[in-house]
């Protein structure tokens, strides 16, 4: 009994540019990331920022008001993707510690006058 026999055809198919040498040395560098420009910077409650540009690189400074000292980084930077970086700094109201209660206890006070 003859036995048949299948044949099967695979094709595959492989695309691809080459370059050039030249052309390759052409392509260096033409490629770029984008640049976003960033907005102002955030302000702050209780401070102040300053800052001359809001391109990629540029810095923002912030200060504090008197009487509140500042948490966090006093320098951000406007980064490619167009935000401020880090996070700016929070002012926070300075508090004197004193060891005298007589104001909490109500028993005793001041003569602020007299005559």
């Amino acid at each position: 009994m003859p036995r048949l026999l299948r044949v099967v055809t695979i094709i595959v198919a492989v695309a691809a540019t080459v370059c050039a040498p030249a052309e390759a040395a052409n392509l260096r560098g033409s490629a770029s990331v984008p640049k976003y420009d960033c907005s102002a910077p955030p302000s702050i409650y209780q401070g102040s920022v300053k800052y001359s540009n809001t391109t990629p690189g540029s810095t923002a400074t912030y200060s504090c008001m008197k009487g509140t000292n500042m948490k966090g980084p006093g320098t951000v930077r406007c980064t490619n993707q167009g935000i401020w970086s880090p996070q700016p700094p929070e002012c926070r109201v300075t508090y004197l510690a004193s060891k005298d209660n007589t104001y909490k206890n109500h028993d005793t006070g001041y003569v602020l006058y007299s005559g």
